[in-house]
């Protein structure tokens, strides 16, 4: 008798377990299911075809083609560093040439300095190094505007991508009960994205070539001093980044957080009207609201997540080359205050002065872009 009622309770144990397994399978299956619909009606699965070419190639060595959670969660690190480095790789080559010629130049001025003979009523450390600066303008002055143009370029892209970008997110925090949040970070980024495209249209490229022509002009001339007005042009541009960068941060999450309230308080009552109007399936459809309302906040975070990883991506060569710049004109900088020769390194310092200007304007669109993007995400994450 005992042995028939321990199989009976094992068999009951067991039926029980089986059964609970059954129904988490089940749960699991039905909110992919509901995740497989939201994420094929908000329109991210078009996000990714959005992105230029080279940033495209890049999420394919991470193993990213859609801006899917379970793909973001698996991204290996080693693969993130081996394509930094690979695009490392292709921006060392022209940066290195340049270094090699200007420090050819530096050089032979300083060898034939050193024979401290006159030429005419000048000396020929003055002619020389009048020389050296038209020989390292002309080395550098066409990859420097180059790289001005393709910076410009790259912040127009994001500045694209941005709008494709900002209806999706805008959708999906619609759905998922945030419509304070969606307005405020809407509007927010529609004015950002609308000042990045004036800055790299109508400023970045005209005012770095000119700021770019004074420093060459000041550094080869002796009757013109424009180093004053070079520092305080470099002083304006990083000031105005720095405040922009905290209007937007700063009134972002101002209005991020009333909105969250509001959105938080209308979450709870639809929820409540759920259970306690409906008759007899109240309970179940304030669960299945939940459901709907988890699985939204799962695509949510996996689509700013995408477009903070993307966000990077296309800023990274640019920031690549701007340290390679800026470490490629501090090495012949220094060379030059090795053999004394000034007009050279006030040449180089005022070349060097551009790239910073250009990697701080970059760093700070990329770095107001990501954050915003993080305080919507931490901010508005929790409707229920």
């Amino acid at each position: 008798m005992k042995k028939i009622l321990v199989a009976v309770l094992f068999s009951f144990i067991l039926i029980v377990s089986i059964s609970r397994v059954v129904s988490a399978a089940s749960a699991v299956a039905y909110d992919e299911k509901i995740y497989e619909e939201q994420y094929n009606n908000s329109g991210a699965d078009k996000l990714f075809n959005e992105l230029p070419g080279e940033v495209k190639k890049s999420f394919d060595s991470i193993g990213i083609n859609k801006p899917d959670f379970n793909q973001i969660m698996d991204i290996n690190p080693e693969s993130i560093l081996k394509n930094i480095l690979d695009t490392t790789k292709k921006k060392l080559p022209g940066a290195l040439k340049s270094v090699s010629m200007i420090l050819a130049v530096i050089l032979l001025n300083a060898i034939f300095s050193a024979f401290k003979i006159s030429l005419g009523e000048k000396s020929i450390a003055t002619v020389l190094a009048l020389i050296s600066n038209v020989c390292i303008c002309m080395i550098i002055i066409s990859p420097i505007v180059c790289f001005v143009e393709r910076s410009a370029s790259i912040v127009k892209a994001s500045s694209a991508f941005l709008l494709c970008y900002i209806p999706i997110m805008f959708g999906i925090m619609l759905v998922s009960g945030q419509a304070f949040s969606s307005a405020a970070f809407s509007s927010i980024m529609l004015t950002l994205s609308n000042i990045i495209t004036q800055l790299s249209t109508n400023f970045l490229v005209p005012a770095l070539n000119i700021f770019f022509a004074l420093s060459i002009v000041c550094s080869i001339s002796t009757r013109f001093n424009f180093a004053g007005v070079c520092e305080l042009f470099a002083k304006i541009i990083k000031w105005f980044l720095g405040f922009i960068m905290a209007i937007f941060s700063g009134l972002l999450t101002t209005k991020s957080l009333i909105g969250v309230a509001v959105d938080s308080a209308n979450s709870k009552t639809m929820k409540f009207v759920l259970s306690s109007f409906v008759p007899i399936v109240g309970s179940a459809l304030g669960d299945a609201f939940l459901t709907v309302q988890g699985c939204i906040k799962i695509l949510k975070s996996g689509v700013g997540a995408f477009f903070i990883i993307a966000t990077g991506f296309i800023f990274l060569p640019v920031i690549i080359e701007c340290v390679i710049w800026l470490l490629a004109t501090n090495i012949c900088m220094a060379t030059s205050d090795i053999f004394e020769l000034a007009n050279i390194s006030m040449l180089l310092k005022n070349i060097g002065k551009v790239v910073s200007i250009i990697m701080a304007v970059i760093l700070c669109i990329m770095t107001v872009l990501i954050v915003s993007t993080v305080v919507v995400l931490n901010i508005g994450g929790g409707a229920i």
